[in-house]
C-alpha cells in the first residue's frame, strides 16, 4: 500500500517536472523573441539617427542606447542558452529489455520498486537541468529589464534635450 502511494507521488512529481521544463522552454523562447525584436528596433532607430543631419544625440543618449542594445543582445543570448536541450536520465533500452524479459514475472512490489527507482533517477536529473535553465532564464530576464531601463532612460534624455 505505502509503495503505491510513494510510486504515485514520484510519478506525479515527474509529470510536474516535465511540465515545468515545457514552461521554461516557452519562457526562454519569449525572452529571445522580445529581446531580438526590441534590439532590432533600437538598432533601427540608431541607424536613422546617425543618418540625420539635423539631429545629433548627446553622449548620454548614445551611451544609454548602446547599453540598451547590448543588454537586449545579452538577454537574447541568455534566452537561447536557457532554451538549449539539457539531457536527463531515462531508462535505457537494456533496462527496458530486462524488465520485459527477466523481470516480467516479478512480484508487483518488486516491479513497482524498480519503476520508482527509475522515475526518481529521471526526476532528479530532469530537475537539476530545469534548475539550471531557470537560473539562466532569470539572468536573461534581468538583462531584458536592464535593457528596458536603458531604453527608457535614453528616450527620456532625448526628450529632455529638446527643452
Amino acid at each position: 500500500m505505502q509503495g503505491e502511494v510513494f510510486a504515485a507521488f514520484a510519478a506525479t512529481e515527474l509529470e510536474n517536472e516535465r511540465a515545468r521544463r515545457a514552461a521554461l522552454d516557452a519562457r526562454g523562447a519569449s525572452i529571445v523573441t522580445a529581446s531580438a525584436s526590441l534590439g532590432t528596433l533600437v538598432a533601427g532607430f540608431a541607424s536613422l539617427a546617425t543618418r540625420s543631419t539635423t539631429y545629433h544625440p548627446s553622449d548620454p543618449v548614445v551611451f544609454t542606447s548602446v547599453a540598451a542594445l547590448v543588454s537586449f543582445v545579452a538577454a537574447a543570448a541568455l534566452g537561447l542558452w536557457g532554451n538549449r536541450t539539457v539531457p536527463y536520465d531515462v531508462a535505457d533500452a537494456g533496462t527496458l529489455k530486462i524488465m520485459a524479459t527477466e523481470r516480467w514475472a516479478s512480484h508487483d512490489v518488486d516491479a513497482s520498486n524498480i519503476v520508482m527507482r527509475i522515475n526518481v533517477s529521471t526526476l532528479d536529473s530532469l530537475r537539476e537541468g530545469n534548475n539550471r535553465k531557470a537560473r539562466t532564464l532569470s539572468q536573461a530576464l534581468s538583462a531584458q529589464l536592464a535593457a528596458a531601463a536603458f531604453l527608457g532612460l535614453s528616450a527620456a534624455l532625448s526628450l529632455l534635450s529638446l527643452l
